[in-house]
């Protein structure tokens, strides 16, 4: 066949599309006229609480006397309308859903005889399931993990904006006492991570990872900072040893900071921390209500203005 030039291609015939393939759907409904006892029996098979988040099948008569069935199903998975008749009846007539679930389950079943009826209305559900995680998150003080614990999966699904939620309401109150501040110092293996371990035993601990996020802090009682040595801002570590409303970033928002007490370990000394101009050790050491220096001597200080670290006539530290 000779090769079509521009002179010739207008005279060729136009390919034709395929046909569009329909895309599958969640929600259907459908009717089946006079029902077999058949169909009947395999309807009650294949739609469980397994296979539908929500189903109502009604029994109704026509104005021309024909006996139906007339159905909503809100499915777990996608299906296209070939699947839906090759799965519930060849003879079913299908169309997707519009409206609300409860608009399909009134329709459906409007007659008062309900032939089948599994869960409830996908969005009344789902209201009353958020209604629940607000009453929670208003309960535990506005604790993300009592949250995710009392209602799993409205948490993975509305997670950011229950805790966009809490943060606006302030169902945890800001920090109005002193956290208590522990500083170990010692060389690594003398038992640092262990005492600040045993010392949390019994409340609830979180683990500051190294960088500026406190991802999943969530009002612990204590803070660990192991290994420390200047890798937080100096004015951050001031604001959560201190005794005034504290908030600390996580991704996305910030939460109250309220840790009862501060368990910090080092291998270097507080004034070994930063090394920037003005850096003024006693800003930190006045915070600090225990101070446990690992070493021969195993020294113990509770009240660093009474060590011999502090001079009183120039109210400064000698480090």
């Amino acid at each position: 066949m000779p090769k079509a030039t521009s002179k010739t291609r207008h005279l060729e015939t136009p390919r034709q599309s395929a046909p569009r393939r329909e895309q599958p759907v969640k929600r259907w409904c459908f009717t089946v006229n006079n029902p077999t006892a058949e169909e009947r029996r395999h309807i009650k098979e294949i739609i469980t609480a397994d296979t539908v988040d929500f189903c109502v099948i009604g029994n109704e008569v026509g104005d021309s006397g024909t006996p139906h069935l007339q159905g909503f199903v809100n499915l777990k998975v996608k299906r296209r309308l070939q699947t839906m008749k090759n799965w519930l009846s060849p003879r079913a007539h299908f169309e997707p859903a519009r409206g609300s679930d409860l608009q399909n389950d009134e329709y459906c079943s409007k007659g008062g005889d309900i032939y089948l009826r599994i869960g409830q209305p996908v969005r009344e559900r789902q209201r009353s399931d958020l209604q629940t995680a607000i009453a929670v998150a208003k309960s535990s003080a506005g604790s993300l993990k009592s949250v995710a614990e009392a209602c799993p999966t409205v948490f993975i699904r509305y997670g950011r904006g229950i805790r966009d939620y809490i943060n606006v309401m302030q169902f945890r109150p800001p920090r109005d006492f002193k956290t208590k501040v522990f500083v170990f110092v010692g060389q690594p293996g003398c038992g640092k991570s262990k005492m600040a371990a045993d010392l949390c035993t019994g409340s609830s601990t979180y683990y500051k990872p190294r960088g500026p996020w406190w991802d999943g802090y969530d009002g612990h009682d204590n803070v660990v900072i192991e290994d420390f040595y200047g890798w937080m801002s100096c004015d951050e570590l001031l604001r959560v040893c201190d005794r005034y409303p504290c908030k600390v970033p996580v991704k996305g928002a910030f939460v109250e900071f309220v840790a009862k007490n501060l368990y910090i370990t080092s291998n270097r000394h507080v004034w070994e921390w930063y090394k920037f101009d003005g850096f003024i050790p006693s800003a930190i050491l006045r915070r600090v209500n225990v101070y446990f220096v690992f070493d021969e001597a195993l020294e113990l200080f509770t009240d660093l203005c009474a060590t011999p670290m502090y001079d009183p006539l120039t109210m400064r530290y000698n480090y």
